[in-house]
């Protein structure tokens, strides 16, 4: 009888335990190794507006997250390339300790001067899905990316 009410608070806190809003309730998988690919929006919501269509009109680009020596990442095959007077971005990025937030700190390609960094939040993460969200001179952004 203690074995199976053992069990049962075990599978009860690790169902308690989701580490993003959206799920997944569980995962083996390390944060940092699900985040790293190449990734491309799906969806794109400005205010509650879905502006998919838009950024896909105008901007398209590509988030490529990746590992060496550091931790980089790239946006590339962007369609407006006049978005900070440059071809494309490039950075780095950061996992606060908790590993719900992402930071990307961001240069150009040419100049490799500071142009941003922005914090998001992991709202749900998977091998093939990324949902993040931030506020930006007071518009709230969700992207949905997907492998």
């Amino acid at each position: 009888m203690k074995t199976k009410l053992l069990i049962l608070l075990i599978i009860l806190g690790l169902a308690a335990c989701t580490k993003y809003d959206e799920g997944p309730k569980i995962s083996f998988r390390n944060t940092h190794h699900l985040l790293l690919g190449h990734w491309v929006v799906s969806k794109y919501v400005v205010n509650s507006i879905d502006s998919t269509e838009y950024y896909l009109d105008h901007r398209a680009c590509v988030i490529n997250i990746y590992h060496d020596f550091d931790d980089y990442f790239n946006l590339v095959n962007c369609k407006d390339v006049s978005l900070y007077n440059t071809v494309g971005m490039a950075g780095f990025w950061l996992l606060d300790k908790n590993k719900n937030k992402i930071v990307f700190y961001a240069t150009d390609f040419e100049n490799y001067w500071s142009l941003f960094n922005t914090t998001l939040f992991i709202k749900r993460l998977t091998k093939d899905e990324l949902f993040l969200e931030t506020y930006l001179n007071q518009n709230h952004y969700r992207l949905e990316l997907t492998k």
